[in-house]
């Protein structure tokens, strides 16, 4: 994993993921995090490497110290490494965990359906921002 930054995982063809990452990587003031598609050969690598199931059901997020993070916990993590105003997000933690990922997985099964479904399973980012890519 690259020296001290956070890797996001995420599923390639879902329009709705790629939207997360595209606001991610304009929120991301501080350069802190890394981003590869499940489906990519590296993403497939860090599956493999963190035992992670090969479902694309959650983004995952990967600290550098080896912390793994999903579902509801992903956004709520990133939230609270971009700081203010993000930061104001993260007393939802104190809804249970159970409510909370019962909503994220609401969604992620229905984000298809309600968002769409990239042809190309992996973005190609453009060469300014392809230092931020895991290939």
């Amino acid at each position: 994993m690259e020296s001290r930054k956070y890797i996001l995982l995420f599923d390639g063809a879902c329009v709705l993921c790629n939207g997360y990452v595209d606001w991610l990587l304009k929120a991301d003031k501080k350069d802190q995090f890394r981003f590869t598609a499940q489906q990519s050969e590296s993403g497939q690598k860090l599956v493999r490497q963190y035992n992670l199931p090969n479902d694309i059901s959650t983004v995952v997020l990967l600290s550098p110290d080896g912390d793994v993070y999903t579902y509801s916990d992903v956004a709520l993590k990133i939230c609270y490494i971009l700081g203010y105003p993000y930061r104001l997000l993260y007393p939802l933690t104190l809804i249970p965990l159970f409510i909370r990922d019962s909503v994220y997985k609401w969604i992620a099964r229905n984000r298809y359906k309600w968002f769409g479904k990239r042809e190309e399973a992996c973005m190609i980012p453009d060469k300014a921002i392809r230092y931020k890519f895991l290939l």
